[in-house]
């Protein structure tokens, strides 16, 4: 049915109204074709340049993170560095640290058998100081003089003068 439409509309017109009426009924469905393409070509044209600027947003981002990136690495780097150093002083100071103790273990053992044996040295000089019976009897029969002494002294002096003297 188009068909038939058109071939009446290309008759020879009567006037040049007509004629005139007639293309732009021809040309309408391809003038709305060519507004379509046309929008559409605009549309693709800003579409490439939101990925033209998008691109250039991520090139500018990725540069931005790479630098940032960059100078986490060497800050790690340096973290990294005073980790190890610390470790290995920590090393250092655990093996010195385990010497001193042993040295302490040493000396205290040393100390504990010392009291040892200055309190088996007491205990034997307490026993070997310590009078038995017949050591005071030994005594009191070796100088028998010395008991008659004293109650003379005694009877001569009176207790009281004796502390002040």
């Amino acid at each position: 049915m188009p068909e038939a439409k058109v071939e009446e509309e290309c008759t020879p017109p009567s006037t040049a109204r007509g004629a005139v009426g007639s293309l732009a009924a021809l040309l309408q469905p391809a003038l709305g074709v060519g507004n379509v393409m046309q929008s559409v070509v605009a549309q693709q044209q800003r579409l490439v340049h939101d990925i033209e600027a998008l691109s250039a947003e991520l090139q500018e981002a990725q540069k931005h993170f790479d630098a940032l990136n960059e100078s986490q690495r060497r800050k790690l780097d340096l973290y990294s560095a005073r980790v190890a150093r610390c470790r290995s002083k920590a090393a250092v100071l655990f093996r010195q640290l385990s010497t001193i103790k042993e040295r302490l273990l040493r000396v205290h053992s040393v100390l504990l058998q010392r009291r040892a044996n200055q309190s088996t040295e007491n205990v034997v000089q307490k026993e070997e100081l310590a009078p038995t019976a017949s050591a005071q009897e030994n005594v009191a029969g070796a100088f028998p003089a010395a008991e008659g002494v004293e109650k003379q002294y005694d009877d001569v002096v009176p207790a009281a003068e004796v502390g002040n003297t």
